[in-house]
């Protein structure tokens, strides 16, 4: 089926194209899907404008879906893709059921795919506090950590495919907007944090019937 581009398509439909000519051996017919689903995809997720990168993790995610992860690799390994953890991206895109509603924590690298030589292959997703974005009037103690359990329960559902088994990498736990508010070089502060992301996490895994919660490790 013919996909009818949004309007706004023609803001980002040129540097689409230029990425999708870059790839090697692709047939018009792929090309041709790959184009149509992230028009889809933007035109449902009123997507106006699209950065660069965002382009070409869209783009690695459409040859995933069609097998061809040797192209996906080096699309995320672009020299003007700044995407880390290329082979995570790889092994998690076929799990992300919620690609949707968790692409704008993934454009602004608050949560991102991770691994660890320790795990084993377990699911490992870094949550960066860094990128957290808390607008001033919000910025008190309390929005803080509600802002914090509104992102855990969205993004709980990245561990669904192993029922909650796996790790979740805090990242930046002395960002700017936390050392405004509390004394973050606090170990006490620090363990009642990571408590805090615990009970929400307990309190999630509940509600989907989970044997397991992620870990929580710190970056």
């Amino acid at each position: 089926m013919k996909v009818k581009p949004c309007s706004s398509m023609e803001i980002w439909q040129s540097s689409l194209s230029d990425i999708l000519k870059s790839i090697e051996g692709i047939s018009l017919n792929e090309v041709a899907d790959i184009s149509a689903g992230i028009s889809m995809f933007c035109c449902e997720n009123n997507l106006t404008a699209v950065k660069h990168t965002d382009l070409l993790l869209l783009v690695a995610k459409g040859l995933s879906g069609i097998g061809r992860l040797e192209e996906a690799k080096s699309i995320l390994k672009n020299e003007d893709s700044n995407i880390c953890f290329t082979d995570s991206w790889l092994s998690s895109f076929d799990y992300i059921d919620n690609f949707s509603s968790l692409f704008p924590f993934f454009s602004r690298g608050v949560v991102l795919p991770g691994n660890w030589s320790g795990l084993q292959e377990e699911c490992m997703w870094v949550l960066d506090l860094n990128r957290l974005v808390i607008v001033e009037e919000e910025l008190h103690e309390m929005m803080v950590y509600q802002s914090i359990q509104v992102l855990l329960k969205q993004i709980i559902i990245l561990w669904g495919s192993s029922s909650g088994k796996g790790v979740l990498a805090i990242r930046g736990l002395s960002c700017w907007s936390l050392t405004k508010l509390l004394d973050t070089s606090s170990k006490e502060w620090s363990n009642n944090f990571i408590k805090y992301i615990e009970d929400v996490l307990d309190k999630e895994v509940k509600v989907y019937g989970w044997m397991d919660r992620p870990n929580i490790i710190l970056l």
